[in-house]
């Protein structure tokens, strides 16, 4: 990584070209940012949005099941006794 700090012999007049580099650097570091700020956001909303979206799968399922599947008390030997 480069160093950013002007050298003490030339801090009150920095040449041209060092400008530009220390501009550069800058811009760069700055992209670095924004990028790892935008990937960060996607990572939470893509988190969010599937804790979200599966409780809603899982009521769309239970809502269109046929009523023979659905089991409220989890012992099925009374439906199949009723059955027979």
């Amino acid at each position: 990584m480069m160093d950013i700090r002007l050298e003490p012999r030339t801090a009150a007049h920095p040449k041209r070209e060092e400008i530009e580099r220390l501009h550069e650097t800058m811009k760069k570091r700055e992209l670095g940012r924004k990028r790892r700020r935008l990937w960060s956001r996607f990572g939470v909303n893509l988190v969010v949005s599937v804790l979200v979206i599966l409780p809603l799968l899982y009521a769309l399922s239970i809502a269109f099941m046929p009523s023979g599947g659905i089991v409220l008390d989890g012992d099925e030997s009374d439906s199949e006794a009723a059955d027979a």
